[in-house]
């Protein structure tokens, strides 16, 4: 087990186990071409088992997301064509390798509907059909609100340890609220005149005000490619009824 400031490090995700592996806060494919050679890609500790079940679900997020992305767009470049290619086997290494982008190949097209009029709700904001674009058809793709979840509170443990070094656990309740990429212009100056905000290259933007005391308390917002965004709020968890201690004298 790694050591920091004189304290075993856990892993970040279950606080449970030996953060003996190190994992990216943004997925390193979730990053476009355009990000600078060199730019710094935050990383935190986790266990091995988080990390590869993190890296299967990130995978599986970025396949559903990249081909709803448009392609000449430079704060999403080259992201399209890295996931078609991951479920190209043509492109394998091996047979294992082709077996398996033929599967995700399958799976994927069996879950892309097509439809001649676009979805009128139920679309992720930032995503959707794009004014500019003339369309024979809509393709949509459904994304579990459980996976989404899982990829955010990806982001609340792993800006807060990056800027902290403290953990998430039980104690605090991790909401979230998907929005567009636009800020609210109230809530940028919030970040702008009390938080931190992370270019960490094109298309990928981390901001974070701490809102108590409390460090690990925060309100965050991350966005990526010019569409995903999201609001990410962390509190301490309030106690119900039935977990509140009483003095009786």
């Amino acid at each position: 087990m790694r050591r920091s400031n004189n304290k075993w490090v856990l892993c970040v995700h279950c606080i449970e186990k030996p953060g003996n592996t190190d994992d990216h806060l943004v997925p390193r494919s979730w990053y476009p071409d355009s990000t600078p050679v060199g730019q710094e890609k935050w990383k935190f500790p986790a266990c091995e088992s988080c990390n590869h079940d993190y890296g299967e679900l990130e995978n599986n997020l970025l396949l559903r997301f990249a081909i709803c992305l448009d392609p000449n767009d430079a704060l999403a470049a080259g992201i399209p064509e890295r996931a078609l290619r991951s479920i190209n086997p043509n492109a394998a290494r091996n047979d294992r390798d082709r077996r398996a982008r033929q599967d995700r190949r399958n799976r994927i097209q069996t879950e892309v509907h097509f439809s001649a009029c676009a979805p009128q709700e139920g679309i992720l904001p930032g995503f959707g059909a794009r004014p500019d674009v003339e369309y024979k058809e809509f393709g949509s793709i459904l994304v579990a609100v459980s996976d989404l979840s899982k990829m955010v509170r990806k982001f609340a443990k792993g800006l807060t340890y990056i800027e902290h070094a403290c953990y998430l656990d039980s104690q605090y309740a991790i909401k979230w609220l998907p929005t567009n990429a636009n800020l609210n212009p109230a809530i940028d100056e919030v970040f702008s005149r009390r938080g931190t905000k992370r270019f960490q290259g094109p298309g990928v933007i981390l901001q974070r005000v701490a809102v108590s005391e409390d460090p690990a308390q925060s309100f965050m917002h991350v966005a990526l490619w010019g569409c995903f965004s999201v609001y990410i709020a962390v509190e301490e968890q309030l106690k119900t009824f039935d977990e509140q201690e009483w003095i009786v004298t």
